[in-house]
């Protein structure tokens, strides 16, 4: 990976991305579920910091997507999309009834993002 390549820092930060939210995911849905079965899980599927982890790991990631695409087609949508996923997430941090709706949305909406232009923009 070279910095003179803005697609492929992209293309890393859309993986890297994707990574992200999808932890994020498994720690919204399967951890909780996990943690019916074997209670030490539940510590860590109720730890804030963790979800707080998540959010500020998942901005620079996106933001970094988004400066690597902002002069390619189709580059501010994408921009949008990642802000409503990144507000969906940060929102879930201090809305307590609404966190995990919120959480899955923003992080499904991240998700979704960077796979897609990932896929649709590979070399």
């Amino acid at each position: 990976m070279t910095t003179e390549n803005p697609t492929a820092n992209g293309a890393f930060a859309d993986r890297f991305g994707m990574s992200v939210a999808g932890l994020c995911l498994i720690h919204c849905l399967l951890l909780p579920a996990l943690a019916a079965v074997l209670p030490m899980l539940g510590v860590v599927a109720e730890a804030e910091w963790l979800h707080r982890l998540f959010v500020v790991m998942a901005i620079p990631v996106s933001l970094w997507a988004v400066v690597s695409r902002w002069s390619q087609k189709n580059g501010a949508l994408f921009a949008v999309v990642i802000a409503l996923g990144l507000g969906l997430l940060g929102s879930a941090t201090v809305v307590e009834p609404l966190e995990v709706p919120l959480t899955v949305a923003g992080g499904v909406i991240l998700f979704t993002a960077h796979a897609a232009w990932w896929a649709g923009h590979r070399s």
